[in-house]
């Protein structure tokens, strides 16, 4: 049986960083049942780069905003689905509804 070899996928956040008022941005997925943080590889202006290992063809994803005191602010909307090895591009909102008006 042939064993599975890991990837890295990249996953690629715009959000404002002026915004961020003392909070970082991170992601959680489903990797590890949403349990633990991962942090940006690397931020440019309002570029957040991720880079997350595993030899899962898919997994969900979230970003979230953390606060000081445990406060998280998750992005609206449903999970993310990252399929590997492609890159991601997202711009994720934490204020707005998920319910648009007319």
């Amino acid at each position: 049986m042939q064993e599975l070899e890991a990837t890295v996928q990249t996953i690629k956040v715009s959000y404002p960083t002026d915004r961020l008022n003392d909070r970082k941005l991170v992601l959680f997925t489903s990797l590890d049942d949403w349990n633990s943080p991962v942090e940006p590889v690397r931020v440019e202006d309002n570029l957040m780069v991720f880079e997350v290992e595993s030899i899962e063809p898919l997994f969900q994803f979230k970003p979230c905003l953390r606060g000081g005191e445990g406060e998280d602010s998750w992005s609206v909307g449903s999970d993310y689905i990252s399929p590997q090895p492609d890159e991601r591009l997202i711009y994720p909102s934490f204020e707005s509804s998920i319910h648009g008006t007319i």
